[in-house]
């Protein structure tokens, strides 16, 4: 299910809720804001903060980050956020204290979300890029479990030194930063969507956070979509619990036992393109279900919802060429 969330919210695009367009003034940029169906759950800003490079043949390479985290609101302390690269490159994790309450219920003093870089902006050439990073894994329950987005903005300071300072190899040099993290929630009801996208009838009883990719092939003339699949979670970062496949002329659900069951449905009404260059999203009625359990259907629609990505490439290619594009949607069961 998709989990709780609390606030108002940050930036969006014109045709966006107006909760999404509160926060205007923090980016300038679309590519920054988290999918419709999130929420701005608290807002933290940097203390000591700093960037740390590393010399290298006359290169300055960033090695990590560093700083305390405060709350916005009430200046308390916040906890941490740190940085370190990998394989599939820089990986944020962000540690927050618990409250009294949560500390006592879960057993731990902090609970923590980590994630990737989804999208930048480096419209400020003297300062860290902006960026709105997607959870890829939480540990420990609190303050940080149900988090899906973090947007870094407002950003001062961090970049690496001029490049004829880089003399000695292996030196490291500590560059201060500043910069505000929003941190979002997914929301528990689905975003408001287009009159012909509204299910005439049912209540919404379960959402998943969809993470894969749309197959294209060219024909000569067009790219057309020939397959789309996605692992399926609770929120972003969290375990599989199932996948989304095509199959023929319908979309399929599968979640994974001991609790397992399947959904199958049909598009109901023509797609719409809610977020430009997004996939559409879409409504779709069910044909087939098997093992749904009864406090949850028998299932009548399934809504497409704040998607990201997922659209197919620009570029002229020739006959038989074939091109993947990543995509994440929330999926919206109903019932009647």
């Amino acid at each position: 299910m998709a989990v709780p969330m609390k606030g108002a919210s940050v930036l969006c695009f014109s045709l966006l809720l107006t909760a999404h367009m509160a926060f205007a003034q923090y980016n300038a940029s679309e590519a920054l804001t988290p999918p419709l169906g999130n929420s701005p759950n608290v807002v933290v800003y940097t203390r000591d903060g700093y960037q740390l490079y590393s010399c290298l043949k006359g290169t300055w390479s960033l090695k990590g980050s560093y700083a305390m985290l405060m709350y916005e609101d009430s200046k308390a302390e916040a906890g941490n956020v740190t940085s370190r690269f990998d394989g599939n490159g820089e990986l944020f994790t962000w540690t927050l204290l618990n409250s009294l309450g949560d500390a006592a219920e879960s057993g731990f003093s902090a609970s923590m979300v980590s994630g990737r870089p989804l999208a930048w902006d480096y419209s400020n050439r003297n300062s860290l890029a902006m960026q709105l990073v997607e959870s890829t894994s939480h540990q420990n329950h609190g303050a940080a479990a149900t988090v899906s987005y973090i947007q870094r903005y407002s950003t001062s300071g961090g970049s690496p030194p001029p490049a004829k300072s880089c003399m000695v190899d292996n030196s490291v040099v500590k560059v201060p930063y500043s910069a505000k993290y929003c941190l979002w929630t997914q929301d528990t009801r689905p975003a408001s969507v287009p009159r012909s996208l509204a299910v005439p009838n049912g209540r919404v009883v379960e959402g998943f956070f969809a993470k894969g990719h749309v197959t294209f092939k060219h024909n000569g003339s067009a790219w057309e979509e020939v397959a789309k699949y996605a692992k399926l979670y609770n929120i972003p970062g969290t375990d599989a619990i199932g996948e989304y496949y095509v199959y023929g002329d319908e979309d399929c659900w599968n979640i994974y036992n001991p609790n397992g069951w399947m959904v199958y449905a049909k598009r109901a009404s023509k797609p719409v393109e809610v977020v430009r260059n997004c996939m559409p999203w879409t409504l779709l009625s069910v044909t087939n279900e098997k093992g749904v359990p009864v406090m949850l259907g028998p299932f009548n629609f399934v809504q497409t919802t704040s998607t990201r990505g997922g659209i197919p490439p620009t570029t002229k290619a020739s006959k038989g060429a074939m091109a993947y594009s990543a995509y994440s949607a929330i999926y919206w069961f109903y019932t009647e």
